[in-house]
């Protein structure tokens, strides 16, 4: 647990989240609907938001 909160709170995972968020939306609206990598892609996004919500829990309670 302590290694995802390393990593969670690194200052390059805002630049990750970032680049899937750009990637999930040019997947939505270039590929078809329900094209796999278009699930994949939300489902990750999803994930990462979920992920980005507990990194800012984290640097509140750090800092």
């Amino acid at each position: 647990m302590k290694k995802l909160q390393q990593i969670i709170t690194h200052p390059y995972f805002s630049y990750v989240y970032l680049f899937v968020v750009v990637f999930c939306i040019i997947c939505l609206l270039v590929l078809p609907q329900g094209h796999p990598l278009t699930t994949g892609a939300v489902a990750v996004g999803l994930a990462l938001f979920v992920l980005h919500r507990y990194r800012k829990y984290l640097l509140r309670k750090q800092g």
